[in-house]
């Protein structure tokens, strides 16, 4: 035997024992969809002859869709070796979902629950969400207080405004009033001579909204109108009487 034949033969041994490198995933699905060139069909069909991972890798492509994506997710997850263009498919589905549920804004959560505390009436009106004060009177001289007490701890503090409603049903700001916030809480706090025009029977209306931009547009509306038009976090009534001291 001739050097070159014997060269020969050991470079044939040698491409025999060389492990093979995973076929791609692509390629095969391409071979069993039937959109090979023939060429490219016959190197792969040799290919499958002697690679007996190969002709498993065929035959577990070659499965239901389903059960077939089940496989593949698992392969995914365990950190499979093969990366073929399907796989980078799939991920790059995965990444678009994950990019849309994370930029999207959060689902509005359920409104916080208050408790309504309201001072300086001729008889002190205590009641919450579900059993507002049934309202009372309030006499020159004393001051008007109002809380509103979170029964849980706010996710972010809300923006508070309060208003009148008079006889025309209108919302009229109450501006004469102190609104401070702490830890989710709010207190109103106003003078009685300061905040009625007159004598004579009031509405005082307070609203929570996740912004002050929310609230800014009520002014003037009434307040069934405002109640339905409004994004607003909670709305409370507390029915008044500004008059003169009883006898």
């Amino acid at each position: 035997m001739t050097h070159d034949a014997i060269d020969e033969a050991l470079a044939r041994v040698s491409e025999r024992s060389r492990p093979e490198t995973p076929i791609d995933d692509g390629l095969l699905l391409a071979y069993n969809a039937g959109e090979l060139a023939p060429a490219a069909a016959e190197a792969v069909e040799r290919r499958l002859a002697r690679d007996p991972e190969a002709r498993a890798l065929l035959k577990e492509l070659s499965r239901p869709l389903d059960e077939d994506l089940a496989r593949r997710v698992e392969r995914i997850h365990l950190g499979g070796r093969r990366r073929s263009p399907w796989f980078a498919g799939v991920v790059a589905l995965a990444a678009v979902a994950l990019f849309a549920v994370v930029s999207l804004p959060p689902a509005p959560s359920a409104p916080m629950e208050y408790a309504l505390e309201v001072e300086g009436l001729v008889a002190v009106q205590r009641g919450g969400v579900s059993a507002a004060p049934s309202g009372g009177r309030l006499e020159p001289g004393s001051r008007l207080t109002v809380r509103l007490l979170p029964r849980s701890e706010p996710d972010a503090v809300p923006s508070l405004k309060v208003w009148l409603v008079g006889a025309d049903g209108r919302l009229r700001a109450a501006d004469a009033g102190d609104v401070t916030a702490k830890g989710g809480a709010f207190r109103f706090s106003a003078e009685a001579a300061a905040l009625f025009p007159g004598f004579g029977h009031y509405e005082l209306v307070l609203h929570l909204a996740s912004t002050p931009d929310d609230l800014a547009a009520l002014d003037g509306m009434t307040r069934d109108a405002a109640q339905r038009t409004s994004p607003g976090l909670g709305w409370w009534s507390v029915p008044l009487e500004y008059a003169e001291a009883a006898l």
